[in-house]
């Protein structure tokens, strides 16, 4: 396969500020608008979050204050500026190595103050598989900000299965940054579900660092009434005989809007790699926006790697279908919606399969 590099620097999102409004402009049709959001303005004099996490024994959690696990590569833009100049303390997670943990580590954050910040660091030791379960929920119904990093590290020869949910309420403006490195050998499976929330920033970035290691990334969301979406899934290849395959599903209701953008980058050493990805977009309304960027860089000819769109409406032989056994119309919408999600909870515990079953049900 010959070099190929689309130059889509242009659709790289800039926080502008004018007139106290942040507009996320792309170079697109869709743009997301933070009417009346001034990140400068935020106040941190309360940061109340009640995080419950729950690990096997073997598992070692520590508090890091006033220290920074560093990565070489960072997103950097002004929401992530304002979480490392703010956040004081990092939720640290170490699983030794050899182990098949059975037990998943679970972590439900609840937030309690108007605006937030955590931020989380794995580090999955060698020949060692984990399963981590990530809750996101809000106990206020008022606006407000919330800031994640999460960063996770997976060692020689590691699995780790990674679930998020964010189901914030939808007043609240929301970003979320996660790293995920992979060593020699190592697999990342990550899904994560962004329910809820006004306005979701959300990046996944996995670094396939060493040889023979691979990563499969599922962006799902939904979105709805004037809910805004900004869902972007990146795998960096820097080892020979690295896979990766970025996937991003996502239902949007009412007059919402979401974009999707996914970037391969197969680096120059990175012989023998593999990469895919594609996304499947569901419009339910008429005045509801979408739109799913792919990209591919890719700097030696001896990988294979493609792409695939697809957005569209809900077929209308389905609904006449679902019409002719008695099923309303808008009865028959709520059914599609939900089987669309059901294939994206496999492999979930019950409990975080019923969680998205509830909030799907709850948003159609």
């Amino acid at each position: 396969m010959k070099k190929m590099r689309q130059n889509l620097q242009a659709i790289e999102h800039k926080a502008l500020q004018k007139d106290n409004k942040t507009t996320i402009h792309y170079g697109l049709t869709i743009n997301i608008d933070i009417n009346d959001f001034n990140i400068e303005n935020i106040s941190l004099k309360e940061n109340i979050a009640e995080i419950n996490i729950s690990t096997p024994k073997e598992v070692k959690i520590t508090d890091v204050k006033k220290t920074r696990v560093q990565f070489k590569e960072e997103f950097e833009n002004s929401f992530n500026k304002f979480h490392k100049e703010n956040s004081a303390q990092i939720t640290k997670i170490v699983v030794p190595k050899n182990h098949i943990i059975k037990e998943p580590i679970t972590i439900h954050t609840n937030t309690v103050s108007k605006n937030t910040l955590q931020e989380f660091f794995f580090e999955i030791e060698e020949n060692t598989e984990v399963t981590i379960i990530d809750v996101l929920s809000d106990q206020t119904k008022e606006d407000g900000y919330n800031s994640r990093l999460i960063n996770i590290l997976a060692k020689k020869g590691s699995k780790v299965n990674y679930f998020c949910i964010q189901k914030l309420n939808d007043k609240k403006v929301h970003y979320e940054k996660k790293v995920f490195i992979a060593r020699e050998s190592a697999k990342i499976n990550i899904k994560e579900f962004s329910i809820g929330s006004k306005v979701s920033i959300s990046e996944t970035k996995t670094i396939l660092e060493g040889q023979g290691a691979s990563a499969k990334v599922q962006n799902n969301f939904f979105s709805s009434q004037k809910q805004q979406f900004d869902i972007k899934a990146e795998a960096i290849h820097k080892a020979k005989n690295t896979y990766s395959e970025l996937l991003g599903k996502g239902v949007i209701k009412d007059s919402s809007k979401s974009l999707y953008r996914g970037n391969i980058h197969i680096q120059e050493n990175a012989h023998n790699s593999e990469g895919f990805q594609k996304s499947k977009l569901l419009l339910i309304d008429k005045d509801a926006q979408a739109d799913a960027i792919p990209q591919l860089l890719i700097d030696n000819n001896e990988v294979k790697c493609s792409h695939a769109v697809a957005i569209g409406r809900i077929n209308s032989d389905k609904i006449f279908y679902f019409m002719t056994r008695g099923i309303s119309e808008e009865e028959a919408k709520r059914e599609i919606i939900r089987g669309f999600f059901e294939s994206t909870l496999d492999g979930l515990d019950e409990q975080s399969a019923d969680i998205l079953r509830e909030e799907i049900k709850r948003k159609t």
